[in-house]
């Protein structure tokens, strides 16, 4: 049950910003009885996001035997959350009073708070009830006062426009380690490893994924692969874009996509699995170069470009009817956007797998564009 906040409390709230230092401040407010130990757990629950570096050790430590102080890591991306992706892919508007989903407007207040501390904008944090769940009066006001730093359209509804926006704001501005609260694991596999993996299977053996190559696989549920990694299961003079793909997802920790009989997907037909409560993939953006303007489907691919993180999937779909190498697989290992407009992806070529950094051209003359996110750990 939620508890009533002492003005004490409220006073080290009012800047958007919780320091270490005011966190222990605190200390003899809890001695004289003044802040409860169920405040400091609401403290961490709902206003997390508004800590700054240290303040989770300070808040453990003035916190009453017994009192068991839980919060979910920083928010460090709104995709993380399948409900909330819905919102950066288009296919769903969170407003008040027309039933937000609690799951996901809950991820955007706290992209609100974590933001408002982060880039010292108090207006845009939620101070009072602070991240309920709930889309009420604080959180359209939250969300007006950023759409107007923003130079955006002043609705306060969460549209596709404000997400990709409060998402690419969360790229420059990383999680502090607020530390020592303990919490939940980040909901989805770990994107760095999934972006080393790839690194490492290009350094092992590149040419294996070449078309020439024979491939082998670490993923010992590939149908026919009796040792990982030393097994030849073949795709002999075929494009392995797939295979590549797929591998470093599974190396790296996270349920990879595959039919029924084990075998991976062919590349165009990958962003099928992110469709489902449980599946393997989270759909972040999908653009269709013939549907609109050329401008605009530029412009919908170079903004999912800029959201782009490690571990993350991109899928092309190329002209053309053919199917079974219709389309090309990347595993995104790094977003150099702010600087030269390039998202670094490791992909396996004509001749071995390789690291390229690819520019707005890669991708516009192609027929689909899929920024995915891996959604579950094995």
């Amino acid at each position: 049950m939620p508890v009533s906040l002492s003005a004490t409390v409220r006073r080290a709230l009012s800047d958007a910003r919780l320091t270490k230092e005011e966190v222990s401040q605190l200390k003899e407010a809890v001695s004289r009885g003044e802040v409860k130990g169920a405040e400091l757990q609401q403290l961490a629950q709902r206003y997390g996001d508004l800590f700054q570096a240290g303040a989770g050790q300070e808040l453990l430590a003035i916190a009453p035997p017994q009192t068991h102080v839980a919060n979910a890591p920083p928010v460090r991306s709104i995709g993380d959350s399948r409900a909330a992706a819905e919102v950066l892919c288009g296919t769903r508007t969170l407003e008040q009073g027309r039933g937000a989903p609690k799951e996901a407007t809950l991820v955007f207040q706290r992209a609100l708070n974590a933001l408002a501390n982060r880039m010292e904008k108090p207006g845009w944090g939620l101070l009072g009830a602070g991240a309920d769940g709930g889309f009420g009066n604080e959180t359209a006001a939250a969300v007006k006062a950023f759409q107007a730093d923003n130079a955006l359209p002043v609705t306060g509804a969460i549209d596709q426009l404000t997400a990709l926006k409060l998402e690419a704001l969360l790229m420059k501005n990383a999680p502090p380690d607020i530390g020592g609260i303990l919490g939940p694991a980040l909901p989805v596999p770990n994107g760095d490893r999934i972006a080393q993996a790839a690194r490492d299977l290009i350094s092992a053996r590149a040419e294996s994924y070449g078309v020439p190559g024979t491939w082998r696989s670490p993923n010992p549920a590939v149908p026919g692969n009796r040792v990982p990694n030393e097994t030849n299961i073949g795709a002999t003079g075929r494009w392995k874009c797939n295979l590549f793909g797929m591998d470093s997802l599974y190396a790296g920790g996270a349920q990879t996509p595959h039919y029924g009989g084990g075998n991976y997907p062919i590349a165009i037909e990958i962003p099928n699995f992110s469709r489902g409560p449980n599946a393997p993939l989270i759909k972040l953006g999908e653009v269709w170069t013939g549907r609109g303007t050329p401008e605009e489907a530029k412009a919908k691919i170079e903004a999912l470009m800029a959201i782009a993180r490690p571990g993350d999937v991109i899928i092309v779909n190329h002209p053309g009817t053919d199917t079974s190498d219709g389309g090309h697989t990347r595993i995104v290992v790094g977003n150099n956007m702010a600087t030269d407009g390039t998202v670094d992806c490791a992909q396996a070529g004509s001749d071995k797998a390789h690291i390229r950094a690819e520019s707005l051209g890669s991708f516009t003359g192609e027929e689909a564009f899929y920024l995915l996110r891996p959604a579950l750990s094995r």
